[in-house]
């Protein structure tokens, strides 16, 4: 959405003091990548909305239309901020009844400054400012620079939390940014409160069905959900549902797209188990929610008594694949689509596995994961400080120059900031 094209001799061009605001769709080529037609059908009703409905109201300009974006101008900064309330307020709509891997969520970014100005687009270092901002912006949330805050104190009805000066991409000296919400109880504005990028797969287990129909073994298939809840909730990688939301699916004929939408759940482990006198003989299965395919199965024997007290070693074995499972299935991901299109926590567990191996060429598709990763959440800590380890590996495995890496070391600390 930067603009950079100087205006033809034709367009009657001036320099003026106009307000942007850029508005631009959170993840949206992995969203196109999933579902193309529903989203371009979501996304154009709601530019049709803002058009006809918003705009007028604050007498905004419609500048650019994107695929995944808007550009507006605004005589004014008051208007233009209670325009991205607006919008942002209006883009809930576009989402009812939608699963939550398809929202089309937003971030937007306002920017008063001196630009040139035609009869239908707008030039100038400013317009890359204001596109640089909505990058420090979290989804559902709008940032805005100190020229635009400065005038919104006594006359704007939200809160507004400063963010610092703050380093934007190709922009020499750092930005006084802050961070505008609607009225509301302290804290102020919750960072991307709307929707963090998950860093994590969420795992969802169902309770085990017993095959022979005898109610009083049932209880088995209950105390083996709750064990196995209980040792993967232990890992730093994955995400668990609790039971009380899976039961409800126990033994039902229900699809895995279904229970992957209604528990917005990527890995569904479910299975069967046979009880015959002490021994239990297990049939296991781990289903990815995309595209709703066995992603791992194993057949398992352990002792049912030895299960209820806690001795019996079947669980670790099962929390032992189903976890090695996710992870080569997410590498698997990672190597066979484009990074852009790949889930958050997909591009940060591939890169942490591909870090630890020997190979070059798979340590450097690390530093390329953790980099997209980072630049998608600005604000989340976990992918810079993996990017500060990579470097540091990379000395380690005397891939780097002492000279380089201390270069490298700042290059993260400036653009973490």
């Amino acid at each position: 959405m930067i603009q950079n094209d100087l205006p033809s001799a034709q367009d009657s061009s001036e320099w003026v003091v106009r307000t942007l605001l850029f508005v631009d769709v959170v993840e949206s080529v992995r969203l196109m990548e999933e579902n193309e037609n529903d989203v371009v059908r979501r996304w154009r009703q709601f530019v049709g909305v803002v058009e006809k409905e918003i705009l007028p109201l604050h007498h905004g300009r419609l500048i650019k239309s994107h695929g995944d974006g808007l550009l507006l101008e605004f005589p004014i900064v008051p208007p233009a901020v209670k325009t991205a309330l607006a919008i942002q307020q209006a883009s809930l709509g576009i989402n009812s009844g939608v699963a939550p891997s398809q929202h089309i969520l937003l971030r937007a970014g306002v920017h008063l400054g001196h630009l040139i100005a035609g009869d239908h687009d707008v030039y100038g270092t400013g317009v890359n400012l204001a596109a640089r901002l909505t990058g420090l912006a979290g989804p559902g949330e709008i940032v805005v620079s100190a020229d635009v805050r400065d005038q919104l104190t006594a006359v704007l009805d939200a809160d507004i939390e400063d963010l610092g000066s703050c380093y934007l991409k190709h922009v020499q000296e750092p930005v006084r940014a802050y961070r505008i919400g609607p009225p509301g109880p302290r804290p102020v504005i919750e960072p991307g409160s709307a929707s963090m990028p998950q860093l994590r797969p969420t795992i969802a287990v169902i309770p085990f069905v017993e095959r022979t129909g005898k109610p009083e073994h049932q209880v088995v298939g209950e105390v083996l959900a709750d064990e196995i809840i209980a040792a993967l909730s232990q890992s730093s990688e994955l995400t668990i549902i609790s039971r009380l939301s899976t039961t409800v699916f126990r033994g039902r004929e229900t699809s895995i797209d279904e229970v992957s939408r209604h528990l917005n759940a990527n890995y569904i482990l479910s299975g069967a188990y046979r009880k015959v006198g002490s021994k239990l003989r297990l049939n296991l299965e781990l289903a990815s929610s995309e595209p709703g395919t066995i992603v791992w199965s194993e057949t398992m024997e352990g002792n049912a008594h030895a299960l209820v007290s806690g001795k019996d070693g079947v669980v670790d074995d099962i929390v032992s694949g189903v976890s090695m499972a996710v992870m080569a299935r997410e590498l698997q991901r990672s190597q066979s689509r484009p990074l852009p299109t790949l889930e958050s926590y997909t591009l940060l567990m591939a890169a942490i596995a591909l870090m630890h191996r020997l190979s070059r060429q798979d340590f450097d598709r690390s530093r390329q994961m953790l980099q997209a990763l980072s630049e998608r959440a600005p604000r989340q800590a976990i992918p810079w400080a993996w990017l500060a380890k990579w470097h540091v590996l990379r000395v380690q495995q005397g891939w780097s120059g002492t000279r380089r890496w201390m270069r490298s070391l700042r290059w993260i600390a400036d653009d973490a900031h």
